[in-house]
């Protein structure tokens, strides 16, 4: 009996354990994922500081956002493209005609 004691208390041991693990693992996983999103708001930033420079010629603009489009998911850039003014759209038109 006391056999059986000791090993239901060896089996709660181990369970905790686990528990204990598979909570560290989730933990580091929410921690990547907020790392991720970190640097998704880094290019959005970096982006729209791009956007808000006016001045900016034409093609360093377009380049800008090519690479960002390769740090991003594309329909998180899609949805950025798609956010941005028509004043912005008119502008960038305005500097490639001037090109």
């Amino acid at each position: 009996m006391l056999a059986n004691i000791g090993d239901e208390h060896v089996s709660i041991i181990h369970a905790f354990q686990h528990q204990e693990l598979t909570i560290q693992t989730e933990t580091d996983r929410i921690q990547e994922l907020f790392e991720v999103i970190a640097e998704y708001a880094k290019n959005i930033s970096s982006l729209e500081i791009l956007l808000k420079n006016a001045s900016a010629p034409f093609l360093q603009t377009i380049t800008s956002l090519q690479n960002l489009q390769l740090l991003i998911p594309r329909s998180i850039f899609f949805e950025l493209l798609d956010s941005l003014s028509d004043d912005f759209w008119i502008e960038l038109s305005k500097q490639w005609i001037q090109i």
